[in-house]
Parts: structure tokens; sequence; C-alpha cells
């Protein structure tokens, strides 16, 4: 902008100049934050949240005008709001504003309604604010107790209580939106998943019920909790029947949608619907997410490689487990089961010369991992090494690890199989089929 000033007015701007351009700045941010309105909200209670504070503004110009009952009526008008979406903040500004433009004129008990008013308001914003942190507390405890000696479930289950007694005590449907996910959350963690499921159906009812929480981004999530916790309950068609309304609440190619097909995907493979796991790999595919983020592209070249091997494609699987090795760069778990179905795959080919060099960098593998709980791909490692040292008999491997076995099969505590973790076709089922077809495998 100074160098066309200066073809202009040959010489540099001057102050008139640069304010002038200043007030453009704020003017062009004013048309673009204030006349945009509702276009850019994605739910009733967030663009009544900008409404109300519009109004609050409003308010406090015509005060400063002269025009007071213009200004109440602005101000009455953002309370209807703000009490219909529980906007507990805005609710104290506008009663605070009312007991000033009108309290006292009204009389004492008037004056006196809106102070007991905001003494509520107060209280709830508190409450509010609390069960938020409760529920952080719940799913963030490394943060919150660093250095402390911590009993994770025994901690949850102290946040998930005070925020049941929260919800109990005061009527707020935010308070009650948080105590229900903590539910959630918590009986996830402690496996009790009927007790979940509950909890994900009052959230659900909550959701569709409540002006502050419907929006197509909460439906989504509500009915994607519930397909999961059908998984974990064996409900696959179930699963796949929620996965598939989730999807359809999500904006088309966002990454909430991928992970509402990635519920979708797991519902049909463990539900043995391989057509429909299939359909959804080529909707996936599609995705620019997976073009331009290489790990959650290899996540999903992972799962074409499980069900192909659910279908006993085993030559591709593993040549599509070789071709794709980005998985091994992860952090979060997954190389895990990468390294298990490598394994199975050797395996089922017959490749049992590979099994030596392989069941050694697993061993490495979970050297290297420090925080993760790995009870149950250890026990797999101390089973494949046995059947190493059977050579490679099956019978024989399954008698002498059957305590392990035992483990995996009783499916609880640190050994419970996570069927939306890494380990997406379930071990110990595997190798009972194989011991059952009484494969004896020698060198």
């Amino acid at each position: 902008m100074t160098e066309v000033a200066k073809k202009f007015n040959k010489k540099p701007s001057d102050p008139a100049f640069i304010m002038l351009k200043k007030r453009l700045k704020n003017d062009i941010l004013k048309i673009l934050v204030w006349e945009e309105k509702a276009k850019t909200f994605t739910s009733k209670f967030h663009e009544s949240k900008y409404k109300s504070r519009l109004m609050i503004l409003e308010a406090g110009i015509l005060m400063a005008r002269g025009l007071p009952q213009l200004a109440e009526e602005s101000l009455q008008k953002a309370r209807k709001i703000v009490t219909h979406y529980e906007l507990t903040s805005e609710s104290i500004i506008i009663h605070d504003e009312l007991q000033a433009l009108i309290g006292l004129k009204q009389g004492l008990a008037t004056y006196k309604l809106y102070t007991n008013n905001n003494l509520v308001n107060f209280d709830t914003i508190k409450e509010e604010f609390l069960a938020q942190d409760y529920f952080k507390k719940l799913v963030m405890p490394n943060l919150f107790f660093v250095g402390k000696e911590l009993n994770y479930k025994e901690k949850s289950a102290e946040a998930t209580q005070e925020l049941k007694f929260l919800s109990e005590k005061n009527p707020s449907v935010q308070i009650k939106y948080w105590y229900l996910r903590s539910e959630i959350y918590y009986n996830h963690l402690i496996s009790d998943y009927p007790t979940a499921l509950s909890s994900a159906e009052q959230f659900l009812q909550l959701v569709q019920e409540s002006p502050v929480y419907y929006s197509k981004d909460n439906l989504g999530g509500a009915y994607m909790q519930l397909a999961i916790i059908h998984i974990y309950l064996s409900n696959y068609t179930k699963a796949e029947q929620y996965a598939d309304e989730s999807t359809g609440y999500f904006v088309k190619g966002s990454i909430n949608q991928l992970n509402a097909y990635d519920v979708k995907f797991s519902s049909s493979l463990n539900g043995r619907k391989f057509d429909r796991a299939w359909e959804i790999l080529k909707t996936v595919h599609e995705f620019k997410s997976l073009k331009t983020k290489t790990l959650l592209a290899a996540r999903w070249t992972y799962y074409e490689a499980n069900l192909l091997f659910v279908q006993n494609q085993f030559a591709d699987a593993l040549a599509m487990l070789q071709q794709q090795s980005d998985l091994m760069g992860d952090r979060s778990g997954w190389r895990i089961g990468y390294k298990i179905l490598e394994m199975m795959c050797i395996i089922e080919l017959d490749h049992l010369d590979w099994l030596d060099y392989r069941i050694e960098t697993f061993r490495k593998l979970l050297g290297d991992l420090k925080k993760e709980n790995i009870a149950r791909p250890k026990l797999i490692f101390q089973l494949l090494k046995n059947f190493i040292k059977t050579g490679y008999d099956f019978k024989q491997t399954t008698e002498k690890t059957k305590e392990h076995l035992d483990l995996l099969n009783a499916n609880e505590d640190d050994f419970e199989w996570d069927p939306r973790g890494s380990e997406v076709i379930r071990f110990d089922t595997w190798w009972q089929k194989k011991m059952h077809q009484k494969v004896n495998v020698r060198v």
C-alpha cells in the first residue's frame, strides 16, 4: 500500500493515510464477522450464543444513545434465547444489565429477583466448569496426577461419582452432558459394556432433545459411540446400523466421517460381511485425507490386509503388508498388530524358515514399548517362541502353552482382546482354528 501511495502522492504515506488503512481493515473485519451470521455456525447453540451477545451489545449502544426502552426490549429478547439454550455466562450479563436498567424502577422485589437469578447462575457456571474439569481428569489422568501414585480406575471412578453428584444436584443439561460422557468412558474402561450402552442411549436422547447439544456433529458422534459399544458386545449387525447412521451426519470426506467408516468397517469385518467391508474400503480410498496423511492411509491398507487374510488370501495379505510398512513408524501401537498379522501370514503360507527372524524383531519391538499395555502381545510372543522350539508343532505348542492360551481365551483384564485395536483378527481364535484343523507342520 505504501508503494501505491508513493506513486499517487509522490511521497510516503502520511499519518492520515495510515489511519485510513487501519479503519478500512477494521471495517472489513466487522463485515466478515458481523454480517455472515448463521452461515458460520454448525449448531443452533453456537448461533444463539452469537445472537445473544450481539443483542447485549445492541442494548449497550441503545442505552448510550438514551433509548432505555429499546435497550430493555433487546435484553428481554436475548434473555429468552439464553434461557432456552442454557447460556449461563450471557444470562449473568443480561440479568445484571436488566437489574441496573429496570430493577429499582420496578421495585425491590424485581431488584431482588435479578440478584437471586444471578446467584443461581453463578453456582451453575461454577458447577458446569467443575463438570468439565472432572471429565478431563477422567480422560487425561497423567496431566492431572503427574508424579503421583495413581490407580487409574479408582481415580476415574471418583471423577465419575463427582459428576453423578453434580448431575443429580443441578438440572443443567451441560452438566448432564459431561456426566453421561464420563459414564460411557468409565464403563468402557472397566469393560462394563451393558452399562456403557445404557449411558450411550441416554446420551443420544439428550442430543436429540436438547437445543443446547442438538447438531449434526453431536448426533453423528452419539451414533458412533453406540456402534462402538455394540462391537464390544459382539452385536455386529446393530453396530453396523449405528455406524451407517453416523456416517450420514458428518461432512462428506471429513475426518469425522472417516472415523465413522472405520467403525463401520470393524462391524462388517467382525460380522463376516466381507462384501460390505470391501465396499467401505472402496469408498474410503476416495477420501482426500488418505492422500495427505501417510499413517492414516497405512492403517487402512492394514485393514485391507486383514480383510484379505480372513478370506484366506494369505499371499496377497502378506504382500500388502510388505509393500506398506509405514505403520512400523507409528508410535500408537498399530505396529504390534502389523507384526502379529505378518507372522500369522507366514505360518499360513508355510514359510516357517522366515519365522525365526520375525519373532526376534517382535521381541525387540515389545522391549521398546514402555507405556503401552502389551500383556496380550507378550503371551503371543511366548506362544510363537514355543511354536518354533517344538519344531512348528501346533498340538505340542498348545499343550506347553496352555496357561498362556487360557489367559488369551479368558479375554479379561490386561489380556482382553480389543476389537478396535491393532490386533484386528483375534489371535487365539485363529490359533484354535488351526489346532482344530490338526495342522502339524514340520521343517
